[in-house]
């Protein structure tokens, strides 16, 4: 996992909340346009089990949005 113990704890916020803002427009079947403020390129959305998911790994190109949400 990549090392963010020196990235800017407002960044950090900021990458945080893409995440949660991922998984909501995921779980709303619209498409996602959420981007990581670190790479800023689009963040990428898997939930499990596919059906009915009540886990969702999200992660972007740089790996510093990469997080795994349940029952959210």
């Amino acid at each position: 996992m990549t090392e963010l113990k020196n990235e800017n704890p407002d960044k950090l916020r900021e990458a945080w909340d893409a995440v949660h803002k991922a998984v909501k427009q995921f779980t709303a079947n619209v498409p996602i346009d959420v981007r990581c403020p670190f790479c800023e390129e689009l963040l990428i959305v898997e939930g499990m089990p596919p059906q009915t998911p009540t886990q969702w790994f999200v992660t972007c190109p740089c790996k510093k949005c990469t997080a795994t949400l349940k029952g959210f």
